[in-house]
């Protein structure tokens, strides 16, 4: 069910919900942003209009987007401004995900935020990524657990460099997602901010989905298969229940031996590997092997094999335990070899950094991910926006 909740007057912001859950419906509490005539306020909204002015713009926005919210504080404050919007949840769970434009005018940052509460007390909050700058779309994927209900929260520093400079919001959707899927890996795999030079394929893979599958990036940088469980990170997986789980470890595991991160491919990297093969398989996750890409060492035109071991055993244990595997390291040996040493530079984020990717190297991998997909699992398939 698709719910179009128009704009009106001169304040709007788009609000569109999919409902693909019919036990799980949503009351929503006049998501058009419009102020009322008669009082002059935000119906349904809260909102402090003594510390902000709001206004619509119809141009300059993203493609698709016919017009958005303005607002522009007005009053110095020490936390974050704030609109929010309450919505109930019927306490079942379920996956969502809340999607968005921002534009900030000033040097500060705004953000999408959603809080989830049950018997009225604070269970948890989920941040979108703090845009500085020009328009960019957000995604917030979240788990609603058994919350009762929730808030929708546009954000923004509200500091002395920001009063009276433009945040500007658009194009709100809020989806009841079918399924979900974790990423979890080290900083190959990460969301980094927008003004780094970085990015991680799991960063760039979520865009390739439709908003029908929740896609959530647990991976960080530093961690190993042994520190990733060590730290609990993998326990807060778990326990949001996904439906799949992609998973790449070996740049790490790799370290030197005295390296509290470092396994040995052979040994404790293989159990840890059938260790989350089988723990996401118990919750009746899809787990899905990624093995890592290499790094930009050549040694006479040819690639060194420093993660060879970590990907030989990553493809036994697929083989063994027949998981679905999408092979980085093969793709990259043909792909940078083939480009040179100096062409690859492009691929990576510095000149002297051989192992973290720059948008345009982290883009060719989550390309080659969505695209092995459909075959290597296709449940996944219809979660594609590319197929």
């Amino acid at each position: 069910m698709v719910y179009r909740l128009c704009l009106l007057v001169a304040l709007l912001l788009q609000v569109t919900v999919v409902n693909r859950l019919a036990a799980n419906q949503l009351e929503l509490k006049n998501a058009d942003l419009a102020l009322s005539e008669s009082t002059g306020k935000l119906d349904g909204w809260r909102a402090d209009l003594k510390t902000m002015e709001l206004s619509t713009i119809s141009s300059d926005l993203p493609d698709g987007v016919d017009s958005a919210l303005r607002i522009k504080p007005t009053k110095s404050q020490k936390y974050l401004g704030f609109i929010s919007q309450g919505i109930r949840l019927d306490g079942k769970g379920g996956s969502f995900l809340l999607t968005g434009y921002i534009r900030t005018e000033a040097a500060g940052q705004a953000l999408l935020e959603i809080k989830l509460f049950k018997d009225r007390k604070e269970l948890k909050r989920i941040d979108s990524v703090r845009v500085t700058g020009d328009w960019q779309k957000v995604n917030v994927p979240f788990e609603s657990m058994d919350a009762d209900s929730m808030q929708v929260l546009c954000r923004w520093n509200s500091g002395d460099a920001q009063v009276g400079k433009a945040l500007d919001f658009a194009a709100l959707e809020l989806f009841t997602c079918d399924k979900s899927l974790a990423i979890i890996g080290d900083s190959t795999v990460q969301d980094y901010a927008i003004n780094s030079p970085k990015r991680g394929w799991g960063q760039i893979l979520k865009e390739r989905f439709t908003p029908a599958i929740v896609v959530t990036n647990y991976a960080a940088g530093g961690r190993s298969t042994k520190t990733f469980i060590s730290e609990k990170r993998w326990e807060a997986v778990l326990a949001a229940k996904p439906d799949f789980v992609l998973i790449q470890f070996a740049h790490n595991d790799s370290h030197a031996k005295d390296r509290p991160e470092s396994t040995d491919a052979d040994s404790d990297y293989r159990e840890y590997l059938i260790q989350y093969v089988k723990e996401a398989r118990a919750i009746e996750a899809t787990p899905i092997l990624v093995t890592p890409p290499h790094r930009r060492v050549f040694r006479d035109g040819k690639l060194a094999k420093h993660l060879d071991a970590y990907a030989n055993q990553m493809r036994q244990v697929a083989r063994e335990l027949d998981v679905p595997l999408v092979d980085l390291y093969a793709m990259t040996k043909e792909h940078f070899e083939k480009l040179g040493e100096e062409a690859c530079i492009a691929l990576f984020c510095s000149d002297s950094d051989r192992s973290h990717f720059s948008v345009e190297g982290a883009t060719l991998l989550a390309d080659h991910i969505a695209a092995q997909l459909p075959t290597v699992c296709p449940a996944m398939a219809e979660y594609l926006k590319i197929k």
